[in-house]
C-alpha cells in the first residue's frame, strides 16, 4: 500500500513543496488516500545512519541519511547516528568530522549521542563467541590474499562476490 506524503510536515522543516491540484492527480492515475485503519499500538520509529568513516559523505550516504531522517521525523520517531569504526586500518577521524559536517549541511540533525561501534566491541565478541559455540557461525581462516583473489575472480567473471564457505567445515584445530 502506498503511503501519502505529509506535505505540511515537509514544509514545516523548510522544504519548498507545492502539491499538484486534485484534478491533475486524478489525471495521472494517482489513487485516492487509503481509508483510515483502526488504531493499534505502534512501536516508536527509530532509524539510523551508519557511515564507515573512510572519507567524505558521498551522494549515497547523503541520500540514506536524508531518507532516514525524513522518515523518522514524519513518524515522530528518532534518527540516530552509529559510526562504523571497527576497521582500524581504514578508520579516519577526520572523515567522521567531514561526514557530520556534510549531514549538518544537508539539514539532518541526529537525536541523542553518536554511537561508535568500537565502544561495544566487548558485546560483539560475547555474541560472536555464543554464535560459534552453538554452531550459528564459523571462523574463517583464509588470508587477506586468498580473500582478495576470490574477489578478483568474481570480478573477472562479472558476478557479485560471495564467500564460498571454504572454512565452514574446518574444525577448531585448523590453523
Amino acid at each position: 500500500m502506498a503511503m501519502m506524503m505529509d506535505l505540511a510536515h515537509l514544509q514545516e522543516i523548510g522544504l519548498n513543496v507545492v502539491a499538484a491540484p486534485a484534478s491533475k492527480q486524478s489525471q495521472r492515475g494517482v489513487p485516492p488516500p487509503p481509508a483510515p485503519v483502526a488504531q493499534r499500538p505502534r512501536r516508536p520509529v527509530v532509524t539510523r545512519f551508519a557511515p564507515s568513516p573512510t572519507g567524505y559523505l558521498h551522494i549515497g550516504g547523503g541520500r540514506t541519511s536524508l531518507f532516514n531522517y525524513l522518515y523518522a521525523r514524519h513518524h515522530g520517531g528518532k534518527f540516530l547516528i552509529r559510526i562504523e569504526d571497527t576497521d582500524v586500518e581504514r578508520h579516519n577521524e577526520a572523515a567522521v568530522d567531514a561526514i557530520l559536517k556534510g549531514m549538518a549541511w544537508l539539514g539532518t540533525p541526529h537525536d541523542g549521542e553518536i554511537v561508535r561501534q568500537r565502544e561495544r566491541i566487548g558485546r560483539h565478541k560475547e555474541v560472536a563467541a555464543q554464535l560459534l559455540a552453538n554452531g550459528g557461525a564459523y571462523k574463517c581462516y583464509c588470508s587477506k590474499q586468498e580473500l582478495e583473489a576470490m574477489r578478483a575472480e568474481a570480478e573477472k567473471q562479472k558476478v557479485a562476490f560471495r564467500y564460498p564457505g571454504k572454512c565452514r567445515d574446518v574444525g577448531p584445530g585448523f590453523k
